[in-house]
């Protein structure tokens, strides 16, 4: 699972306390046939996101005084315990720089397209999370966190061919990885679901 599909998992309403700007995904149905799993990389982006979002929350909270910040903070981090302990990979898996490169390589096809959707991603949001937004970019390229979800899963294929014979997918539904949901699949045999 990518980040924006683990997120919305932990970010929902704490009692009266509204968390906004995330859906959550009802991903039971697609947990019925499938086993999902969380990369270091992931958990990684998901930890970040939580102590962001804990420091947001807890500038909230100072303002409005009828919520406790320790009871929303406390919510947030047992959620992420329990989504950690329940779909996180607890192995270190290998990203080797040769397999960042050649995914880079692949993006710099699409350049254009890539622009597109970064103008898309920032359109509707405020300045500061579109500075946010672009500042996790080295270039027009997907962010680092994608490139190397990309790296681990493809690891995780070749690792799996040997062993067990199973296919690691990526269910996400950011456009750097959906858009390119073919091309993905011919250049590394990586297979993309987008969960709208």
């Amino acid at each position: 699972m990518d980040s924006n599909i683990v997120i919305p998992m932990i970010f929902y309403d704490v009692g009266d306390f509204r968390i906004q700007g995330f859906e959550n995904n009802d991903i039971k149905e697609i947990s019925k046939n499938n086993t999902l799993v969380i990369t270091p990389s992931v958990q990684e982006e998901t930890k970040n996101h939580l102590y962001f979002q804990l420091e947001t929350i807890r500038k909230k909270c100072e303002k409005l005084e009828r919520f406790a910040f320790e009871n929303i903070k406390k919510e947030l981090e047992s959620r992420f315990d329990e989504i950690m302990d329940k779909y996180a990979i607890k192995e270190k898996i290998p990203v080797k720089s040769e397999k960042l490169e050649e995914i880079s390589r692949f993006y710099t096809q699409y350049i254009d397209v890539l622009e597109r959707i970064v103008l898309e991603k920032i359109s509707d949001k405020s300045i500061s999370k579109k500075l946010r937004k672009l500042a996790q970019r080295e270039s027009m390229l997907p962010e680092k966190g994608d490139m190397t979800l990309l790296a681990e899963v493809i690891e995780l294929n070749s690792k799996s061919k040997e062993q067990c014979n199973q296919n690691f997918a990526i269910l996400t539904n950011d456009k750097d990885l959906t858009v390119f949901s073919k091309e993905l699949k011919n250049a590394f045999n990586l297979d993309i679901f987008d969960l709208k």
